[in-house]
């Protein structure tokens, strides 16, 4: 009986997040509505429900079975027409230093978006954002294909 109510919310967690959430993050939020519950316990009824987080990274496929072989390239696509984008309030644009001329800040500024420049050699600033950013794509604009 305990299984089949964590079961339904374990899958009500996961749709109220895109359905990206993997283990862990479900049973973190469990936990922090007040259910107690191993994660091996959600890993396990995740698994009997069908349901996957979303996975960062390529899944390599080395050999194919049966001998298929796949098809190659096929005819490039015309490029389609750019649509000239909104001003993006409150947003901001991480860069490195080598994005410093007067031109880009003019375009920053005419888009008002924020631009914030890092030290030269320092990549330890950039390690935060290229991780939101890497995390951002991966659960909300590769499953939803914009």
């Amino acid at each position: 009986m305990r299984d089949a109510e964590l079961k339904e919310q374990i899958n009500a967690i996961f749709e109220a997040n895109y359905r990206v959430h993997g283990a862990r993050k479900v049973w973190r939020e469990l936990n922090r509505q007040g259910r107690a519950v191993a994660r091996c316990t959600v890993e396990r009824l995740m698994r009997e429900l069908g349901v996957t987080g979303a996975v960062r990274g390529w899944r390599v496929i080395t050999t194919l079975p049966g001998g298929r072989v796949r098809p190659g390239p096929g005819p490039r696509r015309p490029r389609l027409r750019r649509r000239r984008p909104e001003p993006l309030l409150g947003c901001g644009l991480h860069a490195g230093s080598q994005y410093t001329s007067f031109r880009l800040a003019d375009h920053l500024e005419a888009a008002v978006i924020a631009a914030s420049i890092g030290s030269v050699g320092d990549a330890y600033d950039n390690a935060l954002m290229e991780s939101t950013i890497g995390l951002f794509k991966t659960e909300l604009i590769k499953p939803r294909r914009p």
